[in-house]
């Protein structure tokens, strides 16, 4: 078993309550709003590694999504334990490429400006000043 953390990079399972579902991908941040991740709810995984595998149409692709605090339940890295297989190597093993190359790294530019947007709006900032503007 290789330890895994989480921090930004990692691979994580989220479960959520309200309503109630497990999230799975790669962790961009942990602000005291929520959590940054780009992937998918699990219930769709096995459909996505299946597209992956067979470079189907792509009908299933992960996103970035943002979920509020208060529907975080656990934060869990996405490990292999014994003999059942972290999501990540599933992926890996199935389809060929690791699952961060199938998450895309163009995410990890903005994932700074993205954890600056939601601290802003956590904290009553609305907008952008855009040059030229006024406010």
């Amino acid at each position: 078993m290789r330890p895994t953390s989480l921090a930004p990079g990692s691979l994580v399972v989220l479960s959520l309550h309200s309503p109630r579902e497990k999230y799975w991908g790669r962790l961009h941040a942990i602000l005291p709003a929520g959590v940054i991740v780009r992937g998918l709810a699990l219930d769709v995984f096995d459909d996505w590694l299946r597209q992956e595998r067979n470079r189907g149409e792509r009908a299933i692709a992960p996103t970035t999504v943002f979920f509020p605090m208060g529907r975080v339940e656990r934060i869990e890295g996405d490990e292999t334990v014994g003999p059942v297989s972290s999501f990540g190597e599933r992926f890996a093993v199935a389809v060929g490429r690791s699952a961060n190359s199938a998450l895309g790294s163009h995410v990890y530019r903005r994932a700074g400006s993205a954890a600056r947007s939601v601290r802003s709006s956590a904290s009553g900032i609305t907008g952008t000043k855009r040059a030229g503007t006024k406010r």
